[in-house]
């Protein structure tokens, strides 16, 4: 118990000495400035590919199993952008927006970094490149799920089937296996994350107990922002008036920024105690 506790607390005070607070401000702001610049170049990849339909099932499984507490406010313009026709994936705009939507990316690199104590010496140019490419995979590798899991025509007929042996509706079956892929997802997602973008890949052993960590932290957070919100949302329109949206949202991902960086420095910590107690004996 008590090295747990210390274990907790040595890594709060990495998180304050690697200015952590201020980087998941830069992270909070970089994700929402590049939220639309993703979803327009992912609706230029879908009609690249040769199906606008794709984009559309994309985001429902980014944001679907969002609290609608916080989703709701962004569900009308991720609508509009998403409808907007976008001439290509080699138009200007989407190559811009590829551009701009890497630039979250580049935010939790450096705060990886610093949890890990890395020096990342290559060029900007390098680091934009392999960010737009990060970015581009990803969305690559979202489209392809979505088509397979939401769209496919395959995907019907398996749920015909399955309504003959289901003991329970087969909407509500259908529902809770999507979700449960989306949190497989979404754990996979900081899995891949954890190992890959520090400038120096990180062992999988050493990023366990932390991805564990921002996955149950991020659930639980989640549902308990959304049951506050349902319940004191009046003191958010009373505080920020018509910013009231806006200000749930960065709150919402300022936090899961906090959670982020806050266990990745719990991963270094705990790797740098068990060094420690390896070379005493």
């Amino acid at each position: 118990m008590q090295y747990g506790l210390k274990l907790f607390y040595n890594a709060y005070l990495k998180f304050n000495q690697d200015d952590g607070w201020a980087i998941a401000s830069h992270i909070t702001l970089s994700a929402l400035t590049s939220l639309f610049p993703f979803l327009i170049f992912l609706t230029a990849l879908s009609g690249f590919i040769g199906n606008s339909q794709i984009a559309d099932a994309a985001t429902t499984l980014l944001f679907g199993d969002w609290p609608r507490e916080i989703f709701e406010p962004l569900s009308q313009e991720i609508h509009i952008v998403l409808t907007q026709p976008h001439s290509g994936l080699l138009t200007s705009g989407a190559i811009l927006s590829l551009y701009f939507s890497s630039s979250s990316v580049l935010a939790v690199r450096t705060g990886l970094n610093r949890a890990y104590n890395i020096i990342d010496m290559r060029a900007w140019w390098i680091l934009r490149l392999e960010a737009i490419l990060y970015v581009l995979i990803a969305g690559l590798a979202l489209l392809l799920i979505a088509f397979l899991l939401l769209i496919a025509p395959f995907s019907h007929l398996w749920r015909d089937k399955l309504s003959h042996f289901a003991l329970m509706p087969t909407s509500f079956l259908y529902s809770s296996l999507h979700y449960a892929f989306a949190m497989i997802l979404l754990g996979i997602g900081i899995f891949l994350t954890q190992i890959f973008l520090p400038a120096q890949q990180q062992g999988a052993k050493k990023v366990t107990p932390g991805v564990i960590l921002i996955f149950l932290s991020w659930l639980g957070f989640g549902k308990a922002f959304a049951i506050y919100i349902s319940h004191f949302s009046n003191n958010y329109v009373a505080t920020y008036a018509g910013l009231a949206s806006i200000m749930i949202i960065i709150g919402f991902l300022y936090t899961l920024a906090v959670l982020f960086i806050y266990f990745s420095e719990i991963n270094e910590t705990l790797y740098q105690t068990r060094r420690e107690l390896d070379i005493n004996q």
